[in-house]
């Protein structure tokens, strides 16, 4: 049996496949499809580290305008989510540097995601 780390395309390109029957060509596979979906510019949020979210200026103190309202539930949103994405961050940041491993982490956290779906097939050779 062949390990194929496949990639399911998307808005962007076909589905591509990937060579994972050994552990040196599973994280060469890795890295790859890091680069190839890095350049489709997939990543760009995460090249910086946290989300920023501005309260609006020049609004008095009690406010009841919609993002005067709505900004304690986006500060919530973004604690939530803060610690993923500083960690998804850190992935980034190491797969950009060569990492086979942090390349790994980080496809299959996001491996559901739209454009970035990837899932291993086993190929019996004839």
């Amino acid at each position: 049996m062949t390990k194929i780390l496949a990639y399911k395309g998307g808005d962007y390109c076909e589905r591509k496949y990937y060579d994972a029957s050994t552990p040196e060509r599973l994280a060469a596979a890795y890295l790859h499809l890091f680069r190839f979906l890095d350049k489709l510019e997939l990543y760009e949020h995460l090249k910086v580290p946290a989300m920023y979210i501005v309260a609006p200026r020049d609004h008095p103190e009690g406010c009841q305008c919609y993002p005067c309202l709505d900004l304690p539930k986006k500060l919530k949103r973004r604690e939530q989510g803060e610690a993923r994405r500083i960690q998804m961050h850190g992935w980034y940041c190491e797969a950009r540097a060569g990492s086979a491993r942090a390349a790994e982490m980080l496809l299959l956290a996001r491996r559901d995601y739209r454009n970035e779906e990837i899932e291993f097939v086993e190929l019996e050779a004839v």
